[in-house]
């Protein structure tokens, strides 16, 4: 069986939406990552959940470096929004 690598968005559009991103913190001590973007990328996107609240996180590579970083927690229907437009190439 072939490995699962996730998903691959779709290039950035011509006008993007910027979505605003925050420092980690730790809310809630079981997170679970429901989608995943592939993690052969630079930038590697999670949609999780956790306390009935659903939030994206990025996770960057550059260089030696990684940053993550997450978007506010919000209603589930508001991150399968952010989360089509990121993998659409509407939002970043």
């Amino acid at each position: 069986m072939e490995e699962y690598h996730g998903l691959h968005p779709e290039p950035p559009k011509k006008e993007v939406r910027k979505i605003a991103w925050y420092h980690v913190q730790a809310r809630h001590p079981a997170v679970r990552v429901k989608a995943h973007t592939c993690e052969g990328e630079p930038v590697v996107y999670e949609l999780c959940a956790a306390a009935g609240l659903m939030h994206i996180r990025q996770t960057r590579r550059e260089g030696d470096q990684t940053v993550i970083v997450e978007t506010a927690w919000v209603r589930a229907s508001e991150a399968f929004e952010m989360w089509a437009a990121i993998l659409q190439g509407e939002a970043h």
